[in-house]
């Protein structure tokens, strides 16, 4: 048993930030993710076929998806 509360409180607000970010990954598919993985960390790449390569445009706009922009800068304090 936790005998500090308030880590449910930031246990919490860690889970908001990472549910919402997996569900668009989730919505996004292998090549999205694959995509992301590729500008966040350097690589990645491109799926094989036959799964199709990720548009640039879609991936600029699930870049910028500000779910996932939280998730990246939580991670970003976390590794620190």
């Amino acid at each position: 048993m936790l005998k500090d509360p308030s880590v449910f409180e930031e246990a919490n607000r860690v889970q908001g930030i990472v549910a919402k970010a997996d569900y668009v990954m989730a919505q996004s598919g292998i090549p999205a993710a694959k995509g992301v993985i590729e500008k966040l960390l350097g690589y990645g790449g491109y799926s094989r076929r036959p799964l199709p390569r990720i548009d640039p445009d879609v991936l600029n706009a699930l870049w910028e998806n500000p779910y996932l922009q939280a998730l990246i800068e939580l991670e970003k304090t976390l590794v620190q």
